[in-house]
C-alpha cells in the first residue's frame, strides 16, 4: 500500500487503510492516484437501447416535419422498409 493512500484514508475516514470497507478503500486510492471514480452513465444507458428506440431518437434529432416516430414505425412494420 501507498503512503499517500494511508494518509488519504486517515485525513478522509478517520481510520486505517485496513480498517477501510472495500469502497471506502476505492476511493481512497481513486483520490490517491487522482483519477475518476464515477462511470459515464450515459454511455451505458445508450448501449442498452434497442434498434427501434435508437431509430426513434435519430428521427426526433432530425425533427423531420410530418414524420413522426409513429408514422416511421408504421411504414416499416407494412414493409416499406
Amino acid at each position: 500500500m501507498d503512503q499517500k493512500v494511508s494518509d488519504i484514508s486517515e485525513k478522509l475516514f478517520r481510520r486505517k487503510y485496513e480498517q477501510l470497507i472495500e469502497r471506502e478503500k476505492e476511493v481512497a486510492r481513486h483520490l490517491a492516484e487522482r483519477t475518476h471514480i464515477s462511470r459515464n452513465t450515459a454511455k451505458e444507458f445508450d448501449e442498452q437501447l434497442t434498434f427501434g428506440q435508437r431509430l426513434a431518437d435519430r428521427v426526433a434529432t432530425l425533427g423531420v416535419p410530418g414524420l413522426s416516430s409513429q408514422s416511421l414505425v408504421l411504414y416499416c412494420f407494412y414493409g416499406f422498409c
